[in-house]
């Protein structure tokens, strides 16, 4: 069978298993089954079905999205905030967006460090300083894009781009240690932390939206020439991936005393393989595109000469 056949099923083949996954876990937390030998089946079908949900619902309003972005001009209100220049120019200007971007990121991260930071310095827990020195990487990468940005320019030398871009891609990879490091803590120091209140839905919320983000960069990874700009996305999409682990385990703390310590560690571990495979396949391909075209270009050159 074709994969594409696998994640495009007909429509009454979705809602039978939109159905059936509401039914087994349903079963599954009713009866405890959730920490079951069983438990990965009951998890298994659920999964297949948000995954060609989600397929399906793409493959549905792609088609309309420019429909939708022109309905979404028209309106009068929005109309009028795009009429000023620095909105037109962030519509158009691909390199000018993501410099913004990249300054969005820089605050970001800065906000994450110091929060983490503080917290570490309250509660006395290495893994505020784990996360902290991931966003510290993150945040050390934006400031070489910045700091690259103001002596040379993006988009002003592409075998420059090429070669910052590289540079920012094997920083990228330094990111699994951290990762790995983080998840030694929860297997092995029963490290984690609870957000008070309402925090962890506030939490959840902004996970879900810089995830939403995360997933609209992966699916752009190949559209624009300019690797700089291809970058600057990855750095949302690995702020998002360490979002879903730090809220995964917060949740997994606070709601998850019925589990087993066996179920809880293997949440972790199958989440930061996922983490590591999708920074690793990003920095590698980066890497890879990368080193051949700096190769091509500088060959031009001794040909040239």
């Amino acid at each position: 069978m074709e994969f594409r056949k696998v994640v495009h099923p007909p429509l009454m083949i979705i809602i039978m298993l939109v159905f059936a996954s509401a039914l087994m876990l349903t079963l599954a937390f009713a009866t405890g089954l959730e920490t079951s030998p069983m438990s990965p089946f009951f998890y298994a079908i659920p999964f297949y079905t948000l995954v060609v949900v989600c397929i399906r619902t793409y493959d549905e309003i792609h088609p309309k999205v420019h429909d939708i972005k022109e309905w979404f001009l028209g309106i009068p209100l929005v109309e009028w905030v795009c009429s000023f220049a620095i909105v037109e120019r962030y519509r158009i200007d691909i390199l000018f967006k993501s410099q913004v971007r990249l300054y969005f990121s820089i605050a970001i991260n800065i906000g994450y460090i110091t929060i983490n930071v503080m917290a570490f310095m309250l509660y006395d827990s290495y893994w505020f300083l784990v996360i902290a020195t991931y966003y510290l990487i993150l945040f050390g990468m934006c400031v070489i894009l910045f700091r690259f940005d103001k002596r040379v320019g993006f988009g002003i030398s592409k075998i420059d781009d090429l070669k910052i871009t590289r540079l920012c891609a094997m920083i990228l990879l330094t990111l699994n240690v951290i990762v790995l490091i983080a998840i030694e803590l929860v297997i092995y120091s029963d490290a984690g932390y609870l957000y008070n209140g309402v925090l962890i839905y506030l939490m959840a919320l902004y996970t879900f939206f810089t995830s939403g983000l995360a997933v609209i960069n992966l699916i752009r990874f190949s559209k624009y020439g300019n690797f700089v700009v291809t970058i600057i996305r990855m750095v949302v999409v690995a702020a998002a991936l360490v979002s879903i682990l730090t809220l995964e385990v917060a949740m997994l703390f606070q709601f998850g005393s019925d589990m087993s310590e066996n179920a809880r560690e293997l949440f972790v571990i199958f989440t930061g393989i996922g983490i590591s495979t999708v920074i690793v396949g990003m920095a590698a391909r980066i890497i890879a595109l990368s080193s051949d075209e700096i190769r091509e270009l500088e060959m031009q050159e001794v040909v040239e000469e």
